[in-house]
């Protein structure tokens, strides 16, 4: 969910080595001059509580959207969240997520599930926002002790530049 120049990413958004949910970047709560939803790997979707996720697309100067990598989906359960279809699809080897939007500051949120790792170290990412690093080595499965569990990370990064990149890479 991306309100104003925070966003709550991901997952489903955003990387594929075990990100599920939505990534999406946001504006601070008082300005919210960016909001932006995207359900990874799927179509357009509304979550328990009425909010609206866009339906995922490719990346486009002006817009928003994925950089490689191809979706994907379970049918699984997913533990920990009422909203099963945010965390089940998802992008394989994605690169990245751009969002065009004002400069300013941001909260991105991530949602993961993972559904293919057998142990810990099986599947990790580093995570960077803007050219930082917010997640070095992150395990889904090492965070939630197994697979098809709900996991939201959430980060504050500040962008400059007209675009909120969001970068994932194996580990």
């Amino acid at each position: 969910m991306i309100p104003g120049a925070l966003g709550q990413g991901g997952s489903n958004y955003t990387g594929k080595w075990s990100d599920r949910g939505y990534a999406a970047p946001c504006a601070s709560p008082d300005s919210w001059p960016y909001w932006q939803r995207v359900n990874v790997g799927s179509v357009t979707y509304t979550d328990q509580n009425g909010g609206v996720w866009s339906a995922d697309k490719s990346f486009r100067v002006g817009s928003w959207g994925y950089r490689k990598g191809g979706a994907r989906s379970s049918t699984i359960p997913v533990e920990g969240t009422e909203d099963d279809r945010l965390y089940q699809t998802f992008r394989d080897n994605m690169d990245s997520y751009g969002f065009s939007a004002p400069a300013g500051l941001y909260e991105v949120t991530l949602r993961f599930a993972e559904f293919t790792a057998r142990t810990a170290t099986e599947r990790m990412m580093r995570i960077s926002l803007e050219g930082t690093v917010v997640e070095e080595g992150l395990s889904i499965w090492g965070e939630t002790g197994g697979r098809n569990i709900a996991l939201d990370r959430t980060y504050q990064v500040e962008m400059s530049d007209g675009v909120l990149d969001i970068l994932f890479a194996k580990q």
